[in-house]
């Protein structure tokens, strides 16, 4: 039984399953000598790195790269929750609150490099 999942919703269960076996291979061919693997190795993996973790926890590389998006949107939101403790704004109430809080706060807590590789992102999504 995994906290916080109903037993009833097996997709739910399954997915998590495949997202853990993703994270574990991720964690032992990217970590080196023991070190945790940050968001700057994720982002800067090149694709033989992410064959070998497709290959190793049999999961589409698309799912590594949903993984990874999700990832930075936590580590973005928890950036964004210190920034308004430290500056004693309130935090959201619910999910409707905290999507307006990503969006005001945002350019708050964002590197200059991280905005242009936002920019660059949406512009690659919009041609395709």
């Amino acid at each position: 039984m995994i906290p916080g999942v109903r037993g009833s919703n097996k997709a739910q269960v399954e997915g998590l399953r495949e997202e853990k076996l993703i994270v574990d291979s991720a964690i032992e061919i990217l970590g080196e000598g023991g070190e945790g693997v940050g968001m700057e190795r994720l982002q800067g993996m090149d694709r033989k790195e992410k064959l070998k973790i497709a290959l190793k926890s049999r999961a589409a590389p698309t799912a590594i790269n949903a993984l990874i998006e999700n990832f930075e949107s936590i580590s973005i939101l928890h950036r964004i929750l210190r920034y308004r403790i430290a500056q004693n704004l309130p935090l959201p109430v619910d999910e409707e609150d905290a999507k307006r809080m990503m969006q005001s706060d945002i350019q708050e807590v964002l590197t200059a490099k991280e905005k242009r590789g936002m920019q660059k992102a949406r512009i690659r999504k919009g041609r395709k």
